[in-house]
């Protein structure tokens, strides 16, 4: 969120993790992009959402990021909700989440 950079494909191989430091690397840019402070604003809104288990905030949050109208339909806000809420899941918690041993 700090640098607005992204990397789209998140694939593991992207990626290199050095034990040692703790420190998280990536290593393929060329899926990377730059977002504007708006986006990553409302983003890191929706992100805090799912965080705090608020679906309502989630769902208003998705309306204005475009990824929902506000007519879909009660099965596919359900689904958005539950996808929504895996985004937050690793921020739930103030120690380090177990990425190796979540569902």
């Amino acid at each position: 969120f700090e640098f607005r950079f992204m990397q789209t494909d998140p694939n593991w191989a992207n990626f290199l993790y050095d034990k040692e430091s703790r420190k998280l690397t990536m290593l393929d840019f060329g899926a990377a992009r730059e977002y504007d402070r708006t986006f990553i604003e409302k983003y890191l809104r929706l992100v805090m959402a799912a965080a705090n288990r608020d679906h309502k905030a989630l769902l208003d949050v998705s309306v204005e990021l475009g990824m929902l109208t506000g007519d879909e339909s009660s099965s596919m806000i359900r689904a958005h909700t539950a996808a929504g809420m895996a985004i937050g899941e690793p921020f739930v918690q103030d120690e380090a989440f177990n990425f190796k041993g979540a569902d």
